[in-house]
């Protein structure tokens, strides 16, 4: 079955368009399309591609996932950041398959994690009861949430900020204050936008990564996974795209697209919420190699504490 075809920039003639990705594959084509083209935001399937996610295990983690060390990493920062104790309620936002959730219930803490993709969040809780972790997960959107003033800390993973809009920004860190008690602390991963002041006109970049794999989050059978990383800098945004090609010819198209943030803007939105005292860490939740915000990348956390008083 071929999916998406027409975002390859061909028509739908089937031996056209594997022509086409076999050459993308070989990096004998480039794929060029506008921003305009990446329409809809994002057609990524991810409930069907988390019930998939959670057939490609690898050791400790899983195919397309963070590597563990990396997490075991961002773990250790969550915890110094945070301030998290044995026994702190934590909230884990867009949980996914508890990677982050069921690493801190090891350590004591007591782990609330959310998630829209009902199969991973029904792994985490199975991995979590099977190791006896004081951890709960549930299948719920951001913009549902009714907690209030139940946890110490939050956090936000996989710089799923960046695929919000402003209104939706706004909306879920109006929830995660509710959420938090004061003096809590929010985490957010994020990318962020060119420190310097980039054209109108500045042209498009790609990044790849090739992989020949015999099953992936994308696809049970053997396939070429090429993943595109697309920086459209004068619309401050970024396209990751996903071209599946099967060994039978059958292609899969997928992309989502993000917006690189302004940091100065992104903490007035969060100071907007009531969540203050900005602090930045690197992409790992470590300290800046300088006291020096020159020295925060692309790629990063920031820190903001709910103040006192009742949640509005």
């Amino acid at each position: 079955m071929l999916t998406h075809a027409a975002p390859l920039g061909l028509d739908a003639d089937p031996e056209a368009v594997k022509a086409r990705a076999l050459a993308i594959l070989a990096g004998e084509a480039r794929l060029e399309r506008p921003l305009e083209a990446f329409t809809p935001w994002d057609n990524i399937p991810w409930e069907a591609q988390a019930e998939q996610l959670l057939r490609c295990r690898m050791g400790d983690g899983f195919i397309g996932l963070r590597p563990p060390p990396r997490i075991d990493q961002e773990v250790r920062g969550l915890v110094a950041r945070l301030g998290l104790a044995p026994g702190a309620p934590v909230l884990d936002l867009g949980c996914g398959p508890g990677l982050h959730g069921n690493r801190l219930g090891a350590l004591g803490v007591a782990v609330t994690g959310i998630d829209i993709a009902e199969p991973v969040v029904r792994h985490a809780q199975r991995v979590a009861d099977a190791a006896r972790l004081p951890c709960r997960y549930r299948p719920l959107s951001f913009f549902a949430m009714e907690f209030r003033e139940e946890f110490a800390g939050a956090f936000l993973a996989n710089s799923t900020f960046n695929h919000l809009d402003q209104p939706q920004r706004a909306a879920l860190l109006c929830r995660v204050q509710r959420a938090l008690r004061p003096g809590g602390a929010f985490a957010c991963e994020v990318y962020l936008a060119p420190s310097v002041e980039v054209g109108p006109d500045a042209p498009p970049s790609e990044r790849r990564r090739l992989y020949a794999l015999p099953y992936s989050p994308w696809s049970a059978r053997p396939h070429h996974w090429l993943e595109r990383i697309l920086d459209f800098p004068a619309q401050q945004q970024r396209v990751t795209h996903h071209v599946i090609l099967h060994e039978d010819g059958t292609i899969g198209d997928h992309w989502s697209r993000t917006r690189l943030l302004e940091r100065a803007a992104l903490e007035a939105e969060l100071e907007a919420a009531g969540l203050s005292g900005c602090e930045w860490f690197d992409h790992a939740l470590r300290p800046l190699p300088s006291p020096s915000l020159d020295a925060l990348g692309e790629h990063a956390w920031v820190v903001a504490r709910r103040q006192g008083g009742t949640a509005p």
